[in-house]
């Protein structure tokens, strides 16, 4: 169970729920991220799953819909990999 640090429920719930995008850095204490760089890549790779890498080469934008067989071509530039309803798919 993650314990949240440096966040407060009602200035959450009074300005942001459902009224404005928010960034909250350092919310939670001791954070262990539940899967690495290689098993996102993997579920990339599974066609059953929707993933993406947009990426931004020199001034193009452009994105390629997965399953990403090969990703030194795919990415190139500045790049990020979107992999969907990773929860459905990792426990």
């Amino acid at each position: 169970m993650y314990v949240f640090d440096n966040f407060d429920p009602e200035i959450f719930l009074d300005y942001h729920w459902q009224k404005s995008p928010a960034v909250f850095r350092r919310t939670f204490k001791k954070f262990v991220d539940p899967l690495d760089e290689h098993e996102l890549a993997g579920l990339a790779q599974d066609p059953r799953i929707d993933s993406r890498v947009v990426s931004l080469e020199k001034t193009t934008w452009q994105v390629e819909h997965g399953p990403i067989a090969d990703f030194e071509k795919a990415c190139k530039g500045n790049w990020s990999l979107l992999v969907q309803s990773v929860d459905q798919h990792i426990d």
